[in-house]
């Protein structure tokens, strides 16, 4: 028996253009799963891939805020850092998040000071890892010691990996390397 609502007759009765758009789209998407990735043409998603390698990773305002905020608190403040900006400084100890692209690990002075104040968080010996400010700054540290291995590798085959050495110390001295 037939619903006489003029709204259901479109869901109730098969309707030959949705099936030939269906199958049009079938045919053009070449079988391929549906969903976000079947939008795109075969291989755009290695293309778009090495664009995004190309850019490189973001700079300034495309930082995420906190990291760009704890870099600039850190470079005001020095080892006066409260424990929130100073684990983000600890994220952002190798990006150029400044107008001028300027990046804590270029700068010894500096990343002695980062690696001072993070030691000044630790507790004592045996609580050390802990401490949950000392831990996130460790935590950072290690992030962009990880992040950082093809530019360490560079550098290493160059001769010169003296810009790294004392983030690896600090590292290795917490049993994180």
């Amino acid at each position: 028996m037939r619903n006489s609502d003029p709204h259901d007759a479109p869901h109730s009765a098969p309707n030959g253009a949705l099936e030939r758009l269906r199958h049009a789209l079938q045919q053009a998407l070449g079988g391929r799963p549906k969903g976000a990735g079947a939008l795109f043409p075969k291989g755009a998603d290695a293309r778009l891939l090495a664009a995004i390698q190309a850019i490189g990773p973001a700079r300034g305002h495309r930082h995420p805020p906190h990291v760009a905020h704890g870099v600039m608190a850190f470079r005001l403040h020095g080892r006066e850092t409260p424990a929130p900006e100073l684990k983000y400084a600890c994220y952002g100890i190798a990006r150029q998040v400044d107008w001028d692209g300027r990046r804590l690990i270029d700068e010894p002075r500096r990343v002695a000071d980062l690696l001072a104040a993070v030691g000044d968080l630790a507790a004592p010996p045996a609580d050390a890892h802990d401490a949950p400010a000392f831990r996130d700054c460790c935590r950072g540290l290690l992030a962009a010691w990880q992040e950082s291995a093809d530019e360490r590798a560079a550098e290493a085959a160059a001769g010169d990996g003296a810009r790294w050495q004392a983030v690896g110390e600090f590292l290795r001295a917490q049993g994180l390397l």
